[in-house]
């Protein structure tokens, strides 16, 4: 599509208001004649792939530069409700005073992968924009699967879809716990990660190796499937990590070894 991507560095908290600000301060000067970014792209809960939640301060202090810059922010954020500690932090989209946050929630890491339903949310110009481009496209999505979600959401009501997504991170925490615990008792020496807050992935770092996809390789030949980490940078540029998932496996898995 043409469109000139940037990574952005992150810390513990997120991305780093201060680099953000440094970019878009000195882009003239450092990208003479290229547009100047317009959208922040943003996953601000238990992050694919790194697992960083995003606090409040630096959520206010992300939307105070993009005010700045007047930048457009698409805070995707599926894994939310996947926190792992009460009460949620509020969304960038509920401190947005002038209609440059658009939002993207999904059903999928709630309800039923194959649902394939998510919502958007955000100023009404941007959303009939994407009502048009939607038509255009898919047309529709599937009638079968809004009508499942329609019927659920009223049965369960406001507090019942609460209790309900919260027994879905008490799930998934004790999937998170059961793979760290897997991960320092096999893992430690061989590899370095953070245990996030949330979510559901581990980030690791592979000691002695420039490249994952030598130990993505691997994995695979023991039928064991991660994702290396160069899919994750907007350059696809080669780097030591991989993405673990903790949906799918079981205690059992854990402990079997090759």
């Amino acid at each position: 599509m043409g469109v000139h991507t940037l990574g952005i560095p992150l810390d513990s908290q997120g991305i780093v208001p201060e680099e953000l600000e440094k970019v878009l301060t000195s882009w003239n000067d450092l990208h003479p004649g290229a547009r100047k970014p317009k959208l922040l792209y943003v996953i601000p809960s238990c992050s694919n792939p790194t697992g960083i939640t995003t606090s409040l301060d630096r959520k206010r202090a992300i939307y105070d530069v993009a005010r700045k810059h007047d930048l457009m922010i698409m805070e995707d954020d599926p894994y939310y409700f996947l926190n792992f500690t009460r009460p949620l932090i509020p969304s960038l989209l509920s401190m947005d005073v002038d209609g440059r946050v658009v939002r993207l929630d999904s059903f999928s890491k709630l309800v039923a992968p194959g649902l394939r339903t998510g919502l958007v949310s955000g100023p009404r110009p941007v959303l009939q924009k994407m009502t048009t481009l939607k038509h255009l496209g898919s047309i529709t999505s599937s009638g079968l699967s809004q009508v499942m979600l329609s019927e659920m959401l009223r049965h369960w009501g406001h507090d019942g879809f609460l209790r309900y997504v919260d027994s879905v991170m008490e799930f998934y925490k004790r999937k998170m716990e059961m793979v760290l615990n897997t991960a320092r008792k096999y893992l430690t020496g061989l590899a370095e990660w953070d245990p996030p807050g949330g979510g559901l992935f581990v980030w690791m770092k592979v000691l002695g190796v420039s490249d994952s996809e030598i130990v993505i390789d691997r994995l695979l030949k023991e039928h064991v499937v991660m994702v290396g980490g160069a899919g994750f940078t907007p350059s696809n540029e080669k780097n030591a990590y991989i993405r673990v998932s903790v949906t799918m496996v079981t205690e059992e898995e854990c402990d079997k070894l090759p």
